[in-house]
């Protein structure tokens, strides 16, 4: 556990000494897109789909890819253009992410996004794939029901998912400022890291737990979930 904290110290955040003292239950529900019905999950104010999007188009990684389909597909924004979605869903954007996390924590990173602890972002995670690496390290508790996967993204090169295992990848349609948009991004993206889920803000995040699996912000294609309010 010393070893890694070495690597957090050039990029520790800002916290706030705030704590979430009760979170909410999660309420199971379905919802029918592009003819396939998908589990949901309301969290809060919030309803996810609670499986990553395994619609037509987008990309499908062929290479070391688990059977389950939460693994298989992976999208751009351009992708999802003729997605049909049901009155009021939505792709999610950077604000619909932080007001997920708002339900486990009040800590924020040198930017205004919140960023969670490894014991709360265990409610967000899959029970299953994660990593083992280190002793500290765990699979999910999935108590809230998001039900991330480790998916990584996908990249041509060669065709595969990068990072799978060690963290997920989420789409937003929230475009990044200009003073943080680089030649790898230029929308925010959710990530989650064997450790920590944050609001990817750049290339590499202020999450220090994002540097562990050497995590990144990239506008290749990610994992995507959809949301509505409640």
């Amino acid at each position: 556990m010393t070893s890694k904290l070495y690597l957090f110290l050039p990029f520790l955040v800002l916290f706030t000494s705030c704590k979430k003292n009760s979170q909410p239950t999660p309420t199971p529900s379905t919802i029918s897109i592009s003819g396939e019905i998908y589990p949901t999950v309301t969290i809060g104010s919030q309803e996810w789909t609670a499986v990553n999007y395994n619609g037509p188009g987008g990309k499908e990684g062929n290479f070391g890819v688990n059977n389950n389909s939460n693994y298989k597909k992976y999208f751009i924004l351009t992708d999802l253009a003729g997605v049909q979605l049901p009155a009021g869903w939505r792709i999610p954007t950077a604000a619909d992410y932080n007001k997920l996390l708002s339900n486990f924590t009040k800590n924020t990173d040198l930017d205004g996004n919140l960023v969670a602890s490894l014991e709360q972002s265990l409610t967000l995670k899959s029970t299953s794939d994660w990593g083992i690496i280190y002793s500290d390290d765990k699979q999910g508790t999935n108590l809230s029901g998001f039900n991330a996967y480790p998916a990584g993204y996908y990249t041509d090169y060669p065709q595969n998912n990068e990072t799978q295992k060690n963290y997920a990848l989420f789409l937003t349609k929230t475009p990044l400022p200009d003073t943080k948009k680089n030649f790898h991004a230029s929308y925010y993206s959710f990530t989650l890291t064997r450790l920590y889920p944050t609001l990817s803000s750049d290339d590499r995040t202020f999450c220090f737990g994002c540097f562990i699996d050497n995590a990144h912000n990239i506008d290749l294609p990610k994992s995507v979930r959809f949301v509505r309010d409640k």
